[in-house]
């Protein structure tokens, strides 16, 4: 009878214990970088919602306090900058449009009083989505933007009463809307949708985050 020699042996098991720790290592980095993905797109989401929080803070006081106080003391006046709460959104959340944050935030319409804020073709396309799902209230999910993968939080913004008074008929709007913008952003109906609040959070920086965070795992576990 033949018995294996002890250094076969020996190289069967090194072997084996070598392929098994590959393939745990292989399973481990895969379970952990889908699980950080998990936790990435969680993060991304919350960021996105926090984002629409804010606006809708700035909007309410806007419209519930400074706006009817601003009526109060100047009732035959219009001021833009403290009362429009569209233009005082966009210029408060200027600064989450900083490109190193990998942030969007746009506030646009079709056939925007402010050609700056006229809707670009995709975001066109998610105001004709609202416009013909009038349920909808929200849209999420990934777009590419500029060749970059964005996760997109979008919702509609809908001509309320309040707005009819700055959106309905000109001779019925401030004489300071006119002088700004003639006679664009008028006409529209109680109800319609005027448009969509928009944010964009870039996925590449927290991606290559996660895969660092991989690699360095699987060569701490490999060593």
């Amino acid at each position: 009878m033949h018995i294996p020699k002890p250094q076969k042996i020996q190289a069967k098991f090194i072997t084996g214990m070598v392929l098994a720790s590959l393939f745990l290592g292989v399973a481990f980095s895969l379970g952990f970088y889908f699980h950080m993905r998990n936790v990435l797109e969680e993060e991304v989401v919350d960021k996105a919602k926090l984002i629409l929080t804010h606006v809708d803070s700035v909007q309410h006081y806007v419209r519930d306090v400074l706006r009817p106080t601003m009526y109060e003391r100047l009732p035959a006046a219009f001021v833009i900058q403290a009362m429009s709460s569209s233009y005082i959104s966009r210029k408060i959340m200027a600064s989450v449009n900083a490109p190193q944050d990998g942030t969007i935030f746009r506030r646009v319409a079709m056939d925007a009083r402010n050609p700056d804020y006229e809707a670009n073709d995709h975001e066109r396309e998610l105001i004709q989505y609202f416009r013909e799902n009038g349920q909808q209230n929200l849209w999420q999910g990934y777009r590419v933007i500029n060749s970059e993968k964005y996760y997109l939080m979008v919702r509609p913004v809908r001509f309320e009463q309040s707005c009819m008074y700055c959106h309905g008929r000109p001779q019925d709007a401030p004489a300071e809307l006119l002088k700004l913008y003639g006679e664009r952003g008028f006409g529209k109906r109680l109800g319609d949708v005027a448009g969509v609040d928009f944010v964009g959070i870039s996925v590449r920086g927290s991606v290559g985050r996660v895969e660092q965070t991989i690699l360095t795992s699987f060569a701490f576990f490999a060593l």
